[in-house]
């Protein structure tokens, strides 16, 4: 939702909390509870059943995705009167070229699956970033949209999108955004900052570096892993969770001890990861 004038701007300059990490280039630290009888990220990450902290996971990077197979962006939250929509442009640096994802007007849960950008006759081959579309555009990369050059110091862009990494979806990402029209002093935020205006759910998508093989440093089934986005960064996680222990010469519960245990059928014993007879007076061991 839109804030207009210099008061509104003072009301939010003076609640930003120092735990946010989003800075805007006017000083405003976002994103906010607006406290206004919307649906606020806090209350929509815990519906959505995700472990996301809506301040210390807020992040303006990265401001462009490496697309994976199986691309899909789902309209998860909107709480703003305007019926805007979703599109990709190719992050080559050139004035970015909008392809629609999401059509402006679709209702809450709208689903695409179709939009495959990689198999998209648009699509160049690099890295894509998002774009909030159907009145003042808003990108994912800062870069494209609204500058403060009047009053902010130094000048810079305005923030108008938001990168949560997901916390229970491989590759996925919650990109918010604000949707009110943004001038070029310091005073024109013109938002509220929660950036619940415009929430999709995008998934398929890695971050410049992610998808590289990398060790957790974690014993076991537990150590092998890929780099992936988190917050903003890039971390190794873990391809596999620590499992039952079987007799199969893998750490599986990452204990870091390996076949551990009554694993094997009666008279036999875990030997270099196979079930083999126990030993006895009559036969002689291998």
């Amino acid at each position: 939702m839109r804030f207009a004038g210099s008061l509104a701007f003072a009301v939010l300059l003076g609640a930003s909390n120092a735990m946010a990490t989003v800075t805007e280039p006017n000083g405003l630290v976002v994103p906010l509870d607006s406290n206004n009888g919307e649906v606020q990220l806090p209350a929509f990450f815990q519906q959505s059943g995700e472990p996301i902290d809506w301040k210390q996971d807020a992040a303006a990077t990265p401001t462009s995705f490496s697309p994976l197979c199986g691309f899909s962006a789902k309209f998860v939250l909107h709480q703003a009167g305007s019926n805007l929509g979703l599109a990709w442009y190719n992050d080559d640096g050139q004035q970015p070229v909008l392809h629609n994802v999401v059509p402006p007007g679709s209702p809450v849960g709208t689903l695409v699956t179709s939009a495959n950008i990689k198999m998209d006759p648009g699509y160049k081959g690099g890295k894509v970033g998002f774009a909030l579309v159907g009145n003042q555009t808003h990108y994912t990369d800062p870069k494209w949209g609204p500058q403060c050059s009047l009053g902010c110091n130094p000048s810079g862009p305005w923030i108008t999108a938001l990168i949560y990494a997901s916390k229970t979806i491989p590759q996925a990402y919650y990109v918010a955004f604000e949707d009110g029209n943004i001038g070029s002093s310091f005073v024109q935020f013109n938002n509220d900052g929660d950036f619940n205006d415009y929430v999709f759910l995008l998934t398929g998508l890695t971050c410049s570096g992610g998808g590289a093989t990398c060790d957790t440093g974690k014993p076991g089934a537990c150590g092998p892993g890929v780099m992936a986005c988190v917050s903003g960064g890039l971390s190794c996680q873990s391809v596999f969770s620590p499992g039952a222990e079987s007799c199969n010469g893998i750490d599986d519960d990452c204990n870091g001890s390996t076949d551990e245990g009554d694993l094997c059928p009666d008279n036999n014993i875990c030997d270099k990861g196979k079930c083999v007879a126990r030993c006895n007076g009559e036969f002689s061991c291998p």
